[in-house]
């Protein structure tokens, strides 16, 4: 799910997306729109994970399935939707392609457009079958005008291929924190940690090390990448399952959420605050009815209320999960004790949201 609530999911006839329309009150779900020509559907589909590029105007979709990654993309501009729908386009190279993956992917954020530098970079993790997590980076690309879509392809880094101790991981999520070191020659190059959180037979473990933008062909600059050499198990009762999801309220900058579902049902929340940088503390357990089944898969977003400010009113919090193969939403606001009180809304197709009641 996107920030502007797009949700993209595998069926049994294939890849769709839809999302909430927000001019009106009501806020219903739009029409299902299926991914054209694609053979991929909920049989063969283990993961998928959303970039949507803010100044760029463009969605990427990055699915595994059958032991390869797909790449998707489109166009979010409201001038191209008002002409014609904007359909999926498939990346005839995608990246990873000579990599054998499963599970589910990740991308995070570690340069972000702005009006002046239309360029951007993301990180995309994706767990390795033989074990381990592979992770690459965007090159720096300019788009062909500011708010144009220029098509899916994309130039993709060298391979790094970390975390191969923790042997098969099933799914992965990532955010980025600032790093306020330079490179050992004092040239500043851009520098990120990558945090990861995945799942390894059934128990949650953390993936963390600097990322370092290339330098345009410097001598002097540090090896590029992702070093994901600093690893910890994450304590929790029982098993976790489907895939975890990390959020930040402002990229790269303060606390980190950490959601996931409980093998036993519901969904465990977990923070990591800028003063326990090494702790991850469990503040909430998300329970559902007992006749759900543990939720396969999880998507979060945040957003603030309508007709707020900054300082107003509190974020909220909200999600789309799968549970026994059905959609549903639910939120919160990030208060003290989050999640008190909140329900399940299932989506049951086109029709009035829930979101706001």
């Amino acid at each position: 799910m996107t920030a502007s609530q797009e949700v993209v999911a595998a069926g049994p006839e294939g890849l769709f997306s839809f999302k909430r329309v927000t001019d009106h009150a009501s806020k219903p779900w739009s029409n299902p729109r299926p991914f054209p020509g694609t053979p991929l559907s909920s049989s063969s589909v283990s993961g998928i994970a959303l970039h949507e590029s803010r100044w760029g105007k463009r969605l990427d979709v990055f699915c595994v399935a059958n032991g390869n990654l797909y790449a998707f993309s489109r166009s979010t501009s409201e001038k191209d939707a008002k002409t014609t729908p904007p359909s999926f386009v498939a990346d005839s190279s995608p990246p990873l392609a000579t990599y054998r993956v499963s599970g589910t992917p990740s991308v995070t954020t570690v340069k972000e457009e702005s009006y002046s530098n239309s360029t951007e970079r993301y990180s995309l993790i994706v767990p390795s079958r033989s074990g381990g997590l592979l992770h690459t980076s965007n090159g720096p690309k300019k788009q062909s005008g500011y708010g144009s879509y220029s098509g899916p392809k994309t130039e993709w880094e060298p391979v790094n291929h970390v975390a191969t101790h923790l042997g098969v991981i099933s799914a992965v999520t990532a955010a980025t924190l600032e790093n306020d070191k330079t490179d050992s020659y004092g040239y500043g190059s851009m520098l990120v940690d990558i945090v990861a959180v995945c799942i390894a037979q059934g128990r949650l473990h953390s993936v963390e090390g600097p990322f370092t933008e290339p330098t345009s062909g410097s001598y002097f600059s540090t090896p590029n990448g992702w070093k994901g050499e600093i690893t910890h198990r994450i304590d929790h009762p029982g098993e976790v399952t489907g895939n975890p999801v990390l959020l930040q309220e402002k990229l790269q900058k303060g606390q980190l959420d950490l959601l996931v579902p409980s093998a036993a049902g519901g969904i465990f929340h977990f923070v990591r605050t800028p003063s326990t940088p090494d702790e991850w503390h469990m503040i909430g357990r998300i329970g559902f009815p007992n006749d759900l089944p543990p939720a396969g898969s999880l998507a979060f977003f945040q957003l603030k209320p309508p007709n707020s400010s900054i300082y107003s009113q509190p974020t909220i919090l909200g999600a789309a999960l799968e549970i026994g193969g059905r959609l549903y939403t639910i939120q919160t606001s990030s208060l003290h004790h989050p999640w008190s009180g909140c329900q399940l809304y299932p989506v049951k197709g086109p029709g009035p949201s829930y979101m706001y009641h």
